[in-house]
C-alpha cells in the first residue's frame, strides 16, 4: 500500500496535481445523499438502502460516492480551490490544519513500520488524485 502511495504522490507531483488521502472507515454504511450512517443501511453486500432517508443504489457505487464527498471536503478545507486544470492553492484561505503536508519525508528513525498485517491494514486511506 505504500509503495501505491508513493508512486501516485509522485506522478502527482509530476503533473503538478495534489494527493489527498481519504479515511475509508463507514463508507460502506454511510448514506451519500443524507450522510446518515448505521450498519443496517447495508441490506446485503451488493445492496445500500439508508435507513433514514431511503435512498437505495449499488452499494459499491454509494461508497464511491461518499469517498468523492470526502475528498473535495478535505480540497474545501486545505486552503486549495478546484480548476479546470486540478487544484490550485488558494492565497486568501491558507492551508487548514488537518490535512498532513505531503512534501517532507520522515528520517528513518520517525518511520514506523507495521508489525503485522493487522496492523497494516489499521493504516490504510484512500489515496486521491486531483
Amino acid at each position: 500500500w505504500y509503495k501505491l502511495v508513493l508512486f501516485s504522490t509522485y506522478k502527482a507531483k509530476r503533473e503538478n496535481k495534489v494527493v489527498f488521502k481519504v479515511s475509508p472507515h463507514y463508507t460502506s454504511q454511510e448514506c451519500a445523499d443524507c450522510g446518515h450512517t448505521q450498519p443496517e443501511n447495508r441490506e446485503t453486500q451488493a445492496s445500500f438502502v439508508c435507513c433514514s432517508c431511503g435512498h437505495a443504489e449499488n452499494a459499491d457505487l454509494n461508497a464511491a460516492k461518499v469517498i468523492k464527498k470526502r475528498a473535495i471536503n478535505l480540497i474545501k478545507h486545505s486552503g486549495t480551490e478546484l480548476s479546470k486544470t486540478g487544484v490550485l492553492t488558494n492565497p486568501d484561505i491558507g492551508h487548514g490544519d488537518t490535512v498532513k503536508s505531503l512534501e517532507g519525508k520522515p528520517t528513518k528513525a520517525r518511520i514506523k513500520k507495521p508489525r503485522n498485517r493487522k496492523e497494516l491494514s489499521k493504516k490504510k486511506e484512500l489515496v486521491v488524485c486531483v
